[in-house]
């Protein structure tokens, strides 16, 4: 097995760079050293971009690329001068390798379940059942996420306020189906 880079490259890109586009292969993260970028996706209905994040230094964004073959969810651009850290898919898959099986098992279904929500949000989410289907996935990402403190408050501020938006796309969805 070959051993893991001690200095790992790192990449400098100007105010405005992008730095990757939606559609190209995935094969590596990025950790922000310094700097801010903007990740972002286009809105083929309005020709805007949309605002995903906006993230800085410590922040990681193009996680998917370690886990997954496949390609770019979304854009991301440099918003002023950015040093980043590149990670590897080889260099993310030996760590991980040497890493319990339990923290391997859950590192796969977290990226499962985000790449779903990605699309769902982004490009998928074009009828009301995939609406839905993307409200209860992001929920449960979410909860999975919060300390075990903090789900139950999370759980009694959201799920009313979810239920009632969720018996609105119901209704609507059987409002049009007639």
């Amino acid at each position: 097995m070959k051993d893991i880079p001690k200095i790992l490259e790192r990449r400098l890109f100007c105010k405005g760079d992008t730095i990757f586009e939606r559609g190209e292969e995935a094969y590596c993260a990025f950790l922000i050293q310094t700097g801010k970028v903007l990740v972002y996706s286009s809105n083929p209905q309005s020709g805007g971009d949309i605002e995903i994040a906006r993230l800085d230094a410590g922040q990681i964004f193009g996680e998917m690329g370690l886990i997954m073959d496949g390609t770019r969810t979304a854009s991301v651009r440099a918003l002023e001068n950015t040093t980043l850290i590149v990670i590897t898919r080889d260099a993310f898959s030996q760590r991980l390798k040497k890493s319990d099986p339990m923290i391997k098992s859950v590192v796969e279904m977290m990226s499962q379940r985000m790449q779903i929500s990605n699309k769902a949000i982004l490009n998928k989410a074009d009828t009301v059942d995939e609406l839905i289907s993307a409200t209860r996935v992001i929920y449960t990402n979410i909860m999975s996420g919060l300390p075990e403190i903090e789900q139950q408050m999370f759980h009694n501020d959201v799920v009313p306020n979810m239920d009632l938006f969720l018996k609105s796309l119901r209704q609507f969805k059987d409002k049009i189906d007639k």
